[in-house]
């Protein structure tokens, strides 16, 4: 086997590149959202190969072209989606008619990749003539596929056909009217080919020579498959293998390496790694053209370089916009194939500025008129799309309506007014993307009736309380007068204000609510304040349940009835509110909806219930403010005190002088006005003791560190018997002394009535006020000792 390098070479590796594409664009999975053309549907691809003997030697050069044709076929057959279906037409096989020597090479895509590469690598190579019977069994093939299934034909070829080429054309046009798709794809300089249609699904490119066929080829392919390459400055070759970042989320992403042996790993970056969903080899075929002896099989060429792997991702849903790394072993000869995962849809804006949204879910559409304008949409998110990755070049909108059909251009340029009829609303929305893609959404929808407005007429009762004029009394509520709603429709032709007939007073609903304006605020006469004192002492706050109202239909007009929705009128709102009338009507030919309000006034409880309610309220506030002020103003002791100890008498034994400290918490019984007192106990480690000091808060002072108190039992010093004389700042207290000493002074000096020592020392009390922390700070120098509280 032999290699050869030329122009004609370079086309045909250019031709695997194109099959390539066409099949990652077979491959399109649109969401559940989506309506794009190939949505969910099997596709039927009928490709017609030529296998004719130019592919193999032309002018008596041998080339490489059959070989580099079938390596295509193989990729294209590797990358079928399960639920596509391929069958290949050699054009050697019908020389003499429609009905081939031998069958066409069928491949299903739920056969295992390996199978369906395989397949095509066996397919013989006839090397004959260019028979235009091969499209014709082709065409004749996708017509007998059933409804519903999107039908390709692809046809691929070096030279002209055994039939004028304007018999061709006609015959690929009416195929085109029956739904089938076709890419008539010429290769070499002077070839004839066919004009173009694409309003009817025919295209038709040449490429002239070499420089040329790479770029044909891809616009092409993403033209008709909506698959897209990834332009090279998104890639970036790292440490790590191959990066590249997209700003959109796509469908699947499919990466095509060309090369010997080599391998591609897991895809990182996004949420999750995804491992491939397939990873498939492809090589070239060395298998012979059948019909050629062996002596002319050893001229024939082979490109031995032929050999890659394609590995494709997807994820559950779509894969996210970002950036990720895959490793692959050799970068020179790699491209990434994606699918955008983008909607079409239709931004609908009424004449009050509130917008809709028409696409294929779309099941109803409110009968007003719109201004409507295209914009692509994130599948995931539904937010609009604004992207060099994909781009919105036109928009059409062809739809039936009311009896007519109608089409909307230029929707993507500021958009366009439309009214709809009432009635279905069938038709398709276009997309025209750039590189030449479509989206196509299908509208199934229904137009509701022509909506009518109008106005209502509301007459509400007078009732007066009081020497003030109300709608209603609380007392009263449900044996008062009702609310008179009179409707007039508006004909929007003729601007007319009408009365509803019968069918429409049959149909009307009138929906009423309240809404609270100033609660308690109804009496507004010369009592005015009372009442709203009143209501801030029994608050009233309005919901659904406290005040019901229903509709009593009266000839032309409807009754509004308000009733207590709990116990009566103690439970219920009173004051003024804001009463909300929904008004409801239609016919077969329109409907009418009327919305309106009206301020009402319901009156409160009449003085006689009033006074009563407000005369014990004041009482019991006057209390609670007396309360309030005594607690605020009595006298109190101080939180915390401080006892000093000092041993003045130069005794033997453990007391033989010294100082010792206690702080001591205060605890007193709760009383409203009086000054607090309790009694303390000054006991020392039980040790030293003296009589229990009685004490009471003597001045008025929130700050503790104010705090005074005077000891009411002072002469209980004077009583120690034998143990004389006492001392309070160095005055003798005497039996029956009332002398009451403040703290801020007192210095008691005595000898304590208890003492386990030898000698009974003399001891001196001093009291004084310290903070909690100054507390703590002192008492880790001097030593403590305990107390017992008892308070009153």
């Amino acid at each position: 086997m032999k290699t050869q390098d030329g122009t004609i070479s370079r086309w045909m590796a250019v031709l695997v590149l194109v099959l390539v594409m066409l099949w990652m664009a077979a491959g399109w999975v649109p969401s559940a959202a989506a309506a794009v053309e190939s949505m969910g549907n099997a596709r039927q691809i009928a490709v017609v190969y030529d296998d004719s003997g130019s592919m193999v030697r032309e002018d008596n050069v041998y080339t490489e072209n059959w070989c580099r044709a079938k390596y295509a076929m193989e990729v294209f057959a590797a990358m079928l989606k399960k639920e596509d279906n391929m069958s290949i037409f050699p054009m050697s096989a019908y020389r003499n008619s429609v009905e081939s020597s031998r069958a066409p090479v069928r491949i299903q895509g739920s056969m295992d990749a390996d199978q369906r590469v395989q397949t095509v690598h066996e397919m013989d190579h006839l090397s004959q003539g260019t028979y235009f019977n091969s499209v014709k069994a082709a065409c004749a093939y996708l017509e007998t596929v059933e409804q519903g299934q999107d039908r390709w034909l692809i046809v691929l070829t070096d030279g002209e056909f055994d039939t004028p080429i304007e018999q061709v054309e006609e015959y690929l046009r009416q195929a085109a009217e029956q739904g089938i798709k076709v890419i008539y794809f010429v290769m070499g300089e002077g070839t004839q080919s066919i004009g173009q249609a694409p309003e009817l699904g025919i295209y038709s490119y040449r490429v002239e020579n070499s420089e040329e066929i790479l770029s044909g080829i891809i616009e092409v392919a993403n033209q008709v498959f909506n698959q897209r390459a990834l332009d090279h400055s998104y890639l970036k070759e790292t440490a790590y293998g191959l990066e590249f970042t997209t700003d959109i989320p796509v469908w699947d992403l499919t990466i095509f390496a060309q090369g010997q042996k080599i391998e591609i790993g897991a895809l990182s970056g996004g949420e999750d790694t995804l491992q491939a969903a397939t990873q498939t080899e492809v090589r070239y075929s060395d298998k012979m053209p059948s019909n050629y002896t062996p002596e002319e099989q050893q001229n024939i060429l082979v490109d031995t370089n032929l050999e890659g792997i394609l590995a494709s991702f997807s994820s559950e849903g779509t894969i996210p916009a970002g950036t990720y790394q895959v490793p692959v072993s050799d970068l020179s000869n790699v491209e990434v194939y994606y699918t955008p995962a983008v909607e079409i849809e239709l931004l609908m804006e009424d004449e009050q500025g509130n917008q809709y949204h028409l696409n294929r879910q779309t099941a109803e559409v409110d009968n007003r008129s719109y201004h409507v304008t295209a914009q692509l949409v994130d599948a995931d998110s539904g937010e609009p799309v604004r992207s060099n990755l994909v781009k919105l070049e036109s928009c059409t909108l062809t739809y039936s309506n009311g009896g007519e059909t109608y089409t909307l251009t230029g929707l993507e340029q500021g958009g366009t007014a439309v009214k709809f009829s009432s009635g279905e609303l069938m038709g398709e929305l276009l997309a025209q993307l750039d590189w030449q893609q479509q989206i196509r959404v299908p509208i199934e929808s229904v137009v509701g009736p022509e909506v009518w407005t109008g106005q209502l007429e509301v007459v509400l009762p007078q009732v007066s309380q009081d020497g003030a004029t109300y709608q209603f009394l609380l007392d009263t509520l449900e044996d008062g007068s009702a609310v008179q709603v009179v409707p007039q429709i508006q004909n929007p032709e003729t601007g007319e204000l009408l009365a509803p007939g019968a069918e429409e007073m049959a149909s009307a609903v009138l929906e009423v609510r309240m809404e609270a304006a100033d609660p308690g605020s109804a009496g507004s006469g010369a009592l005015g304040w009372l009442y709203r004192i009143y209501a801030a002492l029994y608050e009233r706050h309005l919901d659904d349940r406290e005040i019901l109202w229903t509709t009593q239909p009266d000839g032309n007009q409807v009754l509004v009835l308000p009733h207590y929705a709990g116990q009566g009128a103690d439970d219920t709102y009173y004051g003024k509110a804001v009463l909300w009338l929904d008004w409801t009507s239609g016919t077969a030919d329109h409907e009418v909806h009327i919305s309106q309000s009206c301020e009402v006034n319901i009156g409160p409880p009449p003085l006689r219930q009033v006074l009563p309610r407000m005369i014990k309220a004041m009482c019991l506030l006057l209390l609670a403010l007396a309360a309030i002020l005594g607690f605020i103003r009595k006298k109190r002791l101080p939180a915390r005190l401080q006892v000093t100890l000092t041993v003045v008498e130069k005794t033997p034994g453990i007391f033989a002088g010294g100082e010792f400290e206690r702080e001591m918490a205060i605890h007193r019984k709760f009383s409203v006005f009086r000054a607090e007192e309790a009694r303390i106990n000054m006991s020392f480690g039980g040790k030293i003791s003296a009589p229990a000091l009685h004490i009471r808060a003597a001045n008025r002072c929130l700050n503790n560190k104010d705090r005074r108190f005077e000891i009411l039992n002072i002469e209980k010093f004077a009583q120690v018997g034998s143990i004389q004389p006492v001392y309070v700042d160095g005055k003798e207290v005497k039996p029956g002394d009332n002398h009451r000493p403040r703290n801020s002074k007192i210095k008691i000096t005595c000898r304590s009535n208890t003492c386990k020592g030898s000698i009974p020392p003399t001891c001196e009390f001093k009291f004084g006020i310290r903070s909690k922390k100054a507390a703590k700070s002192g008492s880790s120098r001097r030593k403590r000792g305990k107390s017992r509280r008892h308070g009153r």
